[in-house]
């Protein structure tokens, strides 16, 4: 009698990870073949495929997070997240840094990174010094009273 089959992994950090070291198997035979195109060309529809679903993943994180108003800020984590391991999974395999694949995901999460500092890296900032931000909220028309009063004393 066979025994039933383990039950699958679908947790998004999983299922990165086991595309990271395919991709990156896949760049290595590639090269090994003489990497004439043709692997990347089959790749196109896998990668396509992975991304939609990373798409729904932030979806789903970001439904999670709506209750607490930083779903968006959620979503681009988790996008950075998967990014940058499908690009240690690159790196850890071989794929050297100029091959189209790991350029490519390299584009990928400095894309990701920079709508990061964009959209949220002043609200990063801003909770730790709060405090000193509204101190300079009221200080600053304070100050440029003095600078204007004495350049007119000047």
């Amino acid at each position: 009698r066979a025994a039933a089959p383990a039950p699958l992994d679908t947790r998004p950090h999983y299922v990165t990870r086991r595309y990271g070291e395919f991709a990156a198997s896949l760049h290595a035979l590639g090269a090994h073949m003489g990497g004439d195109g043709v692997l990347d060309a089959c790749m196109a529809p896998l990668h396509a495929a992975w991304e939609a679903l990373l798409k729904r993943l932030v979806a789903d994180v970001q439904a999670q997070h709506a209750p607490r108003d930083d779903a968006p800020r959620a979503g681009v984590v988790f996008y950075i997240n998967q990014h940058d391991l499908v690009l240690q999974q690159l790196r850890e395999h071989g794929v050297p840094s100029s091959a189209p694949r790991s350029a490519a995901a390299r584009k990928r999460l400095e894309h990701y990174v920079a709508l990061y500092d964009k959209k949220f890296g002043a609200a990063a900032v801003t909770a730790p010094f709060k405090y000193l931000f509204a101190w300079l909220r009221v200080m600053r028309p304070l100050i440029d009273e003095a600078t204007a009063a004495a350049a007119a004393a000047a």
